[in-house]
C-alpha cells in the first residue's frame, strides 16, 4: 500500500515538472483545468483540485495543491480513492534539465487512502498508472529523497467485513526510482493500539515482482511480526510468497512488569535492500532488543511462530510452520499447518502436533504446589477454545499430543477435533489417557455459559485404574505408587458447566458386572448431589480392596490419615454434612471384600445436616444381615430423632469383613480375640433428644454377642463439639461364653487372655462409667 501511495505522488511530480518553464506572473488557479487534465492522463483515473495552486519558481521550485481528490473505480468523487488537504513538493532544478526528477520534500497532509477488495482478491487500484494512459512528458527518471505523510488514514474494505481502519499514519518513505527500492518508516494506530512499521523492498522487475522485508510492532501486546519473501500481482491480484516470524510476549497476564516499550525500546528495522533486491542475513532482530528474551524462567509466557507463509487478499497458507510456547521456562513446540480464507465468513483450519504440552504451565502457575486441579486446568483451557472461536466463523481445529502434563501427572494419546459452530464449539473427538492408565473420549457441544463453558453430550471413560483416577481429579498430588487391577467402564450423555455435573442414562461395568442409573452434582452454596444406582449384580471387590468403604475414594494428604477415616477424627458425616446428598441404591447382588455376596437395598439423604434413613437393607443369607431406618436431625451440631438398626454376622470372617470396611482398623479387624463374638446377633436404638444447644442422647444394645447375651444402655448429655465435657453414663453386662471378647471392640491391646484365666469360662462381664 505505501508503494502505491509513493507511485501516486511521483506520477504526480512528473506533472509538476513540465510547469517550470512558463513565466512567473502566471496566476496558476487559472490553470487548474489543464492541471487536473495532465494529472487524470497519468494516474488515469479522474483528479480534482479544489483548493488553491501554489508555485514558486525561485529560489527553488515548490508546488503546492490544495483539497487533491482522485476518483474511485467508478470515476465518481463523492467518495475518492484518495485525498489529501494538501500536497507540496519541492524540486532540484538542475536534474530536470537532465530529464530527470528529485523530489527533495514531497508532504501530504491528512490524506485518506480507500482500499476495496473485490470477490476475486483484486482491488479497486489495478487501473491507476501512466501505464494506464500515457502522458505527454515523462522523464527518465524519478527520485523521492523524502516523502512525508501526517495525519494519514487508509481503509481497507472487504464486502461483508467490517473495514479495516489504520489511522493518525505519521511516516517518511524514500525510493531510487518509480520502480523501487522502498524504504518506509511509519507509526499508527490500529483499533486503538499504536503500531508501527519498517519496510524495504527491492526494484520491481519486468514481471511485477519484487523483494519485500517488513517488520510490525504492536507494543501493547508486545508483539512483533516479520516477512521476507516476494510480492507480485499488484495490479491484478496481490500475492505474497515468503517468511513469517511472530514473536510475542504474554507478561501481563502473570502480573509481570513488562519491558519498556515506548521511546527507549528499540524497533526491529530491516536493513535497506540493494538495488538487486538482496535482503541482509541478519536483517531480521528480537522484538524489543535483546530485552525480549530475558529469562524466561523468571518472566512470562512466550511465544513464537516462524514458518513459510503464501498469501493473498483472498486468504493465508502457513505450512510445516512450528509454534514454540514458553511456560515456566519450559518451551514446548507445536508443529502443524493452518488455512485461513479471509472471504467473509471468515474461516480457518488448523492441525497441530505435538510430543509434549504442559497443560499446567500454561493454564496454571509455575510453582507445582500452586498449581490448578485437573477440572480447573480443563476449565480454563475451555475458556480459551471458546474466546478463540468467536474470533472465527468457520474454523477447526486438530490437535495431537503424546504427552500432556494434566493436574501434575501425565496424559496422553491426546487426540482433539474441534470446530466453531453456532456461536460455540462442536467437539467432533475427544481421546485421552489419563492417569492410571484409563481412557477418556467424548463428542458433542461447547459454549459459553453464564459462569463459564458448558459441555453437552456423550462421554465415556474405562480404563483399570479408578481409585488413582478419582483421586486425580480431586487434585491428589500422591497418586503414581496406588494400584488397582479391574477393568471398569462408565459412559453417559453428560452435562458439564455452571457449577454441574450431570451424567444422565449412565451405563456401567465394573469387574465384569454391570450398572446403570443417573448422578448430579451441582455446586453452590449447599452443594447438591444425587446418585441413583441400580445394578443386578455389582463387583467391588476390587475397587474397595481392604480399605474402609468411604477412605478409598477420598484425596491422601501428604501421608496424613485419609479424610474420612476413624484415625482421621472425622467421618463422611462430617465431610458431608454442609452438602445435600440423595442416594438410591438397588443392587441384586453385592459383592464386597470377605463378604459373601448380598442384596443391597437403600435410600439415603443428608440435608442440611439432617440424617434421613429411609431404608438400609443389606442380606448377605448365611453370612451378614444389615437393616436399619430412622431420622437424626442437625446430626453435627445438635442431633435429635431416632435410628433403629439390626446387625447379624453368622460367622467370623464376615465379623472381620464388617470390622474392616467400616474402619476399625487392622488392630480389631484382624485380632485373634475378634472369634468370640462371632455369631453377632445385636439391635441397636439410638434416641436423641434436644436440650437447648445439647443433645441427650442413648444407645440401647441388645442381643447374642458369640455365646453371651449383651445387654447396654450408654447416655450422654453435651455438645457435639466438646464430647470431652459430656456427661456420660454406661452401664451394661454380657453374660455367657467368653464375655470378655466385647471389650476387643474398644480396647484390642487388653490381656483377654488373663482376663479369661481369671474369671473362667463362663461369666458376667459387667460395665459401668
Amino acid at each position: 500500500m505505501n508503494s502505491l501511495l509513493l507511485t501516486l505522488t511521483a506520477l504526480f511530480i512528473l506533472v509538476l515538472s513540465a510547469l517550470f518553464a512558463a513565466p512567473l506572473f502566471i496566476d496558476w488557479n487559472d490553470y487548474r483545468p489543464a492541471i487536473e487534465a495532465q494529472m487524470t492522463k497519468l494516474i488515469g483515473r479522474p483528479v480534482k483540485v479544489d483548493g488553491q495552486v501554489h508555485l514558486v519558481v525561485l529560489p527553488a521550485p515548490q508546488l503546492k495543491l490544495d483539497n487533491i481528490k482522485v476518483a474511485n473505480a467508478n470515476g465518481s468523487l463523492d467518495t475518492p480513492f484518495l485525498e489529501a488537504k494538501s500536497l507540496e513538493a519541492k524540486i532540484d532544478v538542475g536534474t530536470l534539465l537532465t530529464g530527470k526528477v528529485e523530489a527533495h520534500k514531497l508532504t501530504m497532509i491528512d490524506p485518506t487512502l480507500r482500499l476495496r477488495l473485490d470477490g476475486t482478491g483484486g482491488g479497486n487500484w489495478g487501473d491507476i498508472g501512466p501505464g494506464q494512459a500515457g502522458g505527454s512528458f515523462v522523464p527518465k527518471d524519478v527520485l523521492l529523497d523524502s516523502v512525508r505523510v501526517t495525519g494519514g488514514t487508509v481503509e481497507i474494505q472487504m464486502e461483508g467485513v467490517p473495514a479495516f481502519v489504520f489511522t493518525d499514519i505519521d511516516g517518511e518513505a524514500s525510493a531510487a526510482s518509480l520502480a523501487g527500492p522502498y524504504k518506509v518508516s511509519a507509526s499508527y494506530d490500529f483499533e486503538g493500539r499504536p503500531q508501527s512499521i519498517r519496510l524495504s523492498t527491492g526494484t520491481m522487475g519486468s514481471s511485477g515482482q519484487f523483494r519485500m522485508k517488513t517488520a510490525l510492532r504492536d507494543p501493547e501486546r508486545s508483539a512483533s511480526y516479520q516477512l521476507d519473501g516476494v510480492v507480485s500481482g499488484l495490479r491484478t491480484i496481490p500475492a505474497y510468497d515468503g517468511s513469517l516470524l511472530l514473536r510475542m510476549s504474554k507478561l501481563d497476564s502473570l502480573g509481570v512488569d513488562e519491558p519498556p516499550q515506548g521511546d527507549g525500546a528499540p524497533m526491529p528495522v530491516p536493513e535497506a535492500v540493494d538495488p538487486q533486491g538482496r535482503m541482509p542475513d541478519d536483517a531480521a532482530v528480537l522484538p524489543n532488543g535483546d530485552g525480549g528474551l530475558r529469562d524466561l524462567r523468571k518472566t512470562a509466557s512466550y511465544l513464537e511462530v516462524k514458518g513459510p507463509l503464501k498469501a493473498t487478499p483472498n486468504g493465508a497458507q502457513l505450512t510445516d510452520f512450528e509454534l514454540t510456547l514458553h511456560a515456566s521456562g519450559r518451551p514446548q513446540i507445536l508443529k502443524g499447518d493452518v488455512a485461513l480464507d479471509f472471504r467473509p465468513p471468515f474461516k480457518a483450519e488448523a492441525k497441530l502436533a505435538a510430543r509434549w504440552i504442559d497443560f499446567d504451565a500454561l493454564f496454571g502457575a509455575s510453582a507445582a504446589e500452586d498449581r490448578p486441579s485437573p477440572p480447573a486446568v480443563v476449565r480454563m483451557f475451555a475458556d480459551w477454545v471458546l474466546d478463540e472461536a468467536a474470533k472465527v466463523g468457520e474454523g477447526t481445529l486438530s490437535l495431537d499430543v503424546e504427552q500432556a502434563g494434566l493436574g501434575g501427572d501425565l496424559a496422553g494419546g491426546l487426540n482433539l477435533k474441534l470446530a466453531s459452530a453456532d456461536g460455540g464449539v462442536a467437539i467432533e473427538q475427544l481421546n485421552a489417557t489419563l492417569p492410571g492408565d484409563n481412557r477418556v473420549s467424548a463428542s458433542g457441544s461447547l459454549r459459553k455459559g453464564e459462569s463459564g463453558p458448558l459441555f453437552k453430550g456423550p462421554a465415556k471413560i474405562d480404563g483399570s485404574g479408578l481409585r488413582a483416577l478419582t483421586r486425580w481429579a480431586a487434585g491428589d498430588r500422591a497418586i503414581t505408587s496406588q494400584a488397582f487391577i479391574g477393568d471398569f467402564s462408565l459412559s453417559a450423555d453428560a452435562t458439564i458447566g455452571e457449577g454441574e455435573v450431570v451424567l444422565a442414562n449412565a451405563n456401567g461395568a465394573v469387574s465384569g458386572t454391570k450398572f446403570g442409573g443417573s448422578f448430579l452434582y451441582r455446586a453452590g452454596e449447599t452443594n447438591l448431589i444425587r446418585v441413583d444406582l441400580k445394578s443386578d449384580r455389582l463387583d467391588l471387590r476390587e475397587a474397595l480392596g481392604g480399605e474402609p468403604i468411604w477412605g478409598a475414594w477420598l484425596p491422601s494428604q501428604d501421608g496424613k490419615p485419609t479424610p474420612g477415616s476413624v484415625s482421621d477424627g472425622t467421618g463422611l458425616l462430617e465431610q458431608l454434612r454442609d452438602d445435600q446428598v440423595h442416594a438410591s441404591l438397588e443392587i441384586g447382588e453385592l459383592l464386597l471384600p470377605s463378604i459373601a455376596p448380598g442384596r443391597l437395598d437403600a435410600r439415603l439423604s443428608l440435608d442440611g445436616g439432617d440424617l434421613d434413613v429411609q431404608s438400609l437393607a443389606f442380606i448377605a443369607p448365611g453370612a451378614l444381615t444389615l437393616d436399619g431406618k430412622g431420622r437424626i436431625v442437625s446430626v453435627a451440631e445438635a442431633p435429635s430423632g431416632q435410628i433403629d438398626l439390626s446387625l447379624q454376622a453368622q460367622s467370623t470372617e464376615s465379623l472381620r469383613a464388617l470390622a474392616g470396611l467400616v474402619g476399625f482398623g487392622d488392630r480389631v479387624a484382624k485380632s485373634k480375640h475378634l472369634v468370640g463374638l462371632a455369631p453377632f446377633d445385636i439391635r441397636a436404638a439410638l434416641v436423641a433428644e434436644r436440650d437447648g444447644a445439647m443433645t441427650d442422647a442413648s444407645l440401647e444394645l441388645s442381643g447374642k454377642v458369640g455365646g453371651s447375651d449383651l445387654a447396654l444402655m450408654a447416655k450422654a448429655k453435651g455438645a457435639v463439639a466438646a464430647p470431652r465435657d459430656a456427661e456420660i453414663d454406661i452401664i451394661g453386662s454380657d453374660t455367657g461364653d467368653r464375655p470378655q471378647a466385647l471389650l476387643v471392640l474398644m480396647f484390642p491391646d487388653l490381656p483377654q487372655d488373663r482376663l479369661a484365666e481369671a474369671a473362667g469360662a463362663q461369666g458376667t462381664l459387667s460395665l459401668q462409667v
